[in-house]
């Protein structure tokens, strides 16, 4: 993941001297896209977690032990985040309006200064 993010990280600031290229965007989206494969696996694992609970039949025995887990759900985290689903494809879709906007914008700028 660090890597995916280093990668996307040296692109962008690339990007903010010089217009991005065809082949640059595909080197953007390409580790974009392994991040968010490598995300959804946590993703998908907080949300058994959270299925799991509801599954779990209240016994006398077991009913302090589910409070405790609805207070905080067993989860994987991240850079100290839980992840979702949602969160995954909210960052996933800000970086790539960020990158649509810098693509449209920058000629619109350029047409401006002629």
């Amino acid at each position: 993941m660090c890597l995916c993010l280093s990668w996307l990280t040296i692109a962008l600031v690339g990007w903010l001297t010089t217009a991005p290229q065809t082949l640059q965007i595909v080197q953007v989206v390409i580790p974009l896209l392994i991040l968010l494969l490598l995300c959804a696996a946590y993703a998908e694992v907080n949300a058994e977690a959270t299925r799991l609970l509801k599954c779990m039949y209240p016994l006398e025995e077991r009913l302090l032990a589910l409070k405790l887990m609805w207070k905080s759900p067993p989860s994987m985290t991240i850079f100290a985040m839980n992840l979702t689903y949602g969160a995954v494809a909210t960052g996933a879709l800000g970086l790539l309006f960020a990158l649509a906007s810098k693509v449209i914008l920058k000629p619109i700028g350029n047409a401006a200064n002629n």
